[in-house]
């Protein structure tokens, strides 16, 4: 409703009261932590996304859309290791896969991101087999 409004008419400002309103009428669910995290993403309000995505995560572990979220916020940021650590927490979710592939891309590896990116986590595991193996 007013939030997508407020973020049609660009009234940032607006956005992140009426979230901080929300947020604090009482517990939340992982799913409005989750919103909440993309809304500040999109409005660049990153300090805010990290605190309620962490939240999301703490509150429901198996949220795997929450891991990947927050390490596409640290590849935003260009924290690689921690990104990586929660894409790879963030296990077959599409984002994490692809997250995961982002990060071998900008520390070089453009096979094993290429493989990751195209043919998704069975990929990678053949090639680490095929590794192991020589």
């Amino acid at each position: 409703g007013l939030l997508a409004l407020d973020m049609h008419a660009k009234k940032f400002g607006d956005v992140s009261a009426r979230l901080s309103a929300r947020l604090q009428q009482g517990p939340a669910t992982a799913e409005l932590l989750l919103l909440a995290g993309r809304t500040y993403t999109s409005i660049n309000e990153l300090g805010e996304a990290e605190r309620v995505l962490r939240q999301a995560i703490e509150k429901e572990p198996t949220l795997l859309s929450a891991y990947a979220m927050l390490g596409q916020l640290y590849l935003r940021q260009g924290k690689l290791d921690e990104a990586m650590a929660l894409f790879e927490r963030g296990g077959s979710h599409p984002l994490a896969s692809l997250g995961r592939a982002s990060v071998m891309f900008d520390r070089g590896d453009f096979k094993s991101g290429a493989d990751l990116a195209v043919h998704g986590d069975a990929a990678t595991a053949s090639g680490r087999a095929r590794s192991a193996a020589q």
